[in-house]
């Protein structure tokens, strides 16, 4: 615990919950979080899907939905991986601890861990494997954290002085980890060999199907190609065209790209 003596214009808007960060990583405010939530034996009754609940995080407590990945309801005595979506933000690291209370009559009916601080949205046929990512992640330690951690996070990746914040594990841990076969950075950001290799499957079918609908152009536009990845990280796009091109796959013509040999007729 610590006391601090702080003045000036904005110390009227201090209230509980507030949080005190260093400037030295990536915290952020989020409406949304992944977690694994556990019910007490001694809940009321199950807790389902769009039900509100309140959610207890450090000094803070707001109200939240919630939305289990797989199935539901819960019944006291089991866990599961969930999103919370938050009605007030927090500022959340992983492995944080969560104390879950029903939201009438206020009592407490669990509890959870932070595993994601700012989850990527999922369609419906999604949540599943989301789900079990998320377990994979809650039962990971040391590296094998690590590599969840990227996996789950896809092709956005994990802004390199984040990854304590979004990985929940100490600087010893992550100081044994080096890039190598299984993880790159680019960008500032460490993503996961696979997510570069996925982005250059779409990019090479988004020209090649370009080629076919339009067979009297020499390539496809840039924006396109890059737009073919979905919602990777910009950096991994580039880094995907740049793989592409300089195993021959793909050539740059001008601000297109084309499949290597293949020319107008």
């Amino acid at each position: 615990r610590a006391a601090l003596a702080l003045t000036g214009p904005g110390a009227a808007a201090l209230r509980r919950g507030v949080i005190l960060v260093g400037g030295d990583r990536p915290w952020l405010a989020t409406r949304r979080v992944d977690a694994r939530l556990w019910l007490s034996e001694g809940a009321p009754r199950p807790l389902a899907s769009g039900d509100r609940i309140r959610v207890l995080h450090g000094t803070t407590e707001v109200m939240a939905r919630l939305r289990w990945y797989r199935g539901g309801p819960v019944s006291g005595g089991d866990s599961g991986p969930a999103l919370l979506l938050l009605e007030r933000p927090l500022v959340p690291a992983v492995g944080d601890r969560l104390v879950i209370r029903a939201y009438s009559p206020v009592t407490t009916i669990g509890g959870g861990e932070v595993l994601a601080r700012r989850p990527p949205r999922v369609r419906a046929a999604g949540r599943a494997e989301r789900g079990r990512l998320l377990d994979e992640l809650a039962a990971a330690g040391g590296p094998a954290r690590l590599l969840a951690v990227l996996g789950a996070a896809g092709p956005r990746g994990v802004e390199e002085r984040g990854l304590p914040l979004d990985t929940g594990l100490g600087a010893t841990a992550l100081a044994g980890v080096t890039l190598g076969e299984d993880i790159e950075s680019h960008g500032g950001r460490w993503f996961l060999k696979q997510a570069r290799g996925d982005a250059m499957r779409r990019i090479v079918e988004s020209v090649a199907r370009h080629h076919e609908t339009h067979p009297l152009e020499t390539g496809q536009p840039l924006p396109a190609a890059r737009r073919a990845a979905g919602d990777a990280d910009p950096a991994l796009v580039e880094a995907a065209i740049d793989a592409l091109v300089e195993s021959g796959a793909l050539e740059r013509r001008g601000a297109e790209l084309g499949v290597t040999g293949r020319e107008v007729d």
